[in-house]
């Protein structure tokens, strides 16, 4: 997990990369390190709404709808898991990539789907700070 700060000194965590995703919500139950939202692309999922029950930011989660090692179905639950428990979240599914699509050295390198996540994520992140 790397935490990096954003305009208003408090801490985001992001998980840009593949791995971690579960060891991520396994993580952000611990109300001992409240953040003050979390991103994630890709990555394995907790979709159980007792083990996220505890997150209190919102959540930004990207992933892509041909990602072998995380179904739309799982996204899916994570989404419904997370508005149950009243967690403010953005789910965005892009059809037509895989897994690692943001990774531009990778072989899924999606730089359209990039571009538009990467606004997004901005985006998110300046609704926040403001």
């Amino acid at each position: 997990m790397r935490l990096v700060r954003y305009k208003t000194g408090k801490n985001f965590s992001f998980f840009v990369l593949c791995v971690g995703g579960q060891s991520l919500q396994l993580a952000l139950n611990s109300q001992d390190h409240p953040l003050a939202a979390t991103v994630i692309y890709s990555g394995r999922l907790v979709t159980e709404k007792g083990i996220l029950a505890n997150i209190m930011w919102p959540v930004l989660g990207i992933f892509g709808d041909q990602d072998r090692s995380i179904s739309v179905d799982t996204v899916k639950a994570f989404e419904l898991s997370l508005n149950s428990n009243g967690i403010t979240n953005e789910i965005y599914i892009y059809k037509g990539v895989g897994h690692a699509f943001a990774n531009p050295s990778g072989e899924n390198y999606a730089p359209k789907e990039t571009q538009d996540a990467w606004q997004k994520t901005l985006s998110f992140l300046n609704k926040l700070s403001s």
